[in-house]
């Protein structure tokens, strides 16, 4: 089968804004302990992803597992307020300024669920992701994942930027809106090149 790239450039649409969709996800219990420290083609489906773990057809993708000695209020009001504030102009996102919405922000128990999508600059493309909180240790796990609506490859790094520019602080370059949160990664992916990300790539 021959599937379509998507472009760098964000010159053509694969998808037409009539069939963008978000596919909304119910987060019955997730743990942390249950994620993959590699990068291998299937190990996403121990991620919160908005499809699940649908396989065909496919959909460039990328997930993150990270950690933070802050609570995971803290860090979930940070990221919701770069998510928020994305709208009104008073955060930008550093990758190509593309456009965040926050869909719906949650609690389930001790975790924190936020659900939301990025636009692309010329509105040609749409990925939707999901990030999971959880209490542990000094301050909060995190597990992500982000997924291209459109029916796709490769997608040079952006969904992997779409969820690292959420969180990231200024220890790697980031600015934040409320809370100075610095966020490491411990497991970072993306479908495209079956290995780690480079964040370089999500400020330009």
């Amino acid at each position: 089968h021959s599937f379509p790239t998507r472009r760098s450039s964000d010159l053509s649409p694969l998808v037409s804004s009539s069939t963008w969709a978000l596919v909304a996800v119910t987060f019955s219990s997730f743990t942390t302990t249950t994620v993959s420290a590699s990068c291998g083609s299937g190990d996403y489906k121990h991620y919160p992803c908005p499809d699940g773990s649908m396989i065909f057809p496919p959909h460039a993708r990328a997930w993150v597992s990270a950690n933070t000695e802050t609570s995971c209020t803290d860090l979930a009001d940070e990221m919701s307020a770069r998510l928020t504030y994305n709208a009104n102009g008073s955060w930008v996102d550093p990758h190509n300024h593309g456009a965040y919405s926050l869909d719906q922000i949650s609690s389930n128990g001790s975790q924190i669920v936020i659900s939301a999508h990025r636009i692309t600059t010329k509105g040609h493309y749409r990925d939707d992701f999901n990030f999971v909180l959880t209490p542990g240790g000094l301050g909060c796990d995190m597990v992500a994942c982000s997924r291209s609506e459109s029916v796709s490859v490769l997608d040079y790094g952006t969904n992997y930027c779409d969820l690292h520019n959420v969180y990231c602080g200024p220890d790697v370059g980031c600015k934040f809106v409320k809370n100075n949160i610095t966020v490491v990664e411990k497991v970072a992916c993306e479908s495209s090149s079956g290995g780690t990300p480079n964040m370089t790539i999500c400020k330009v």
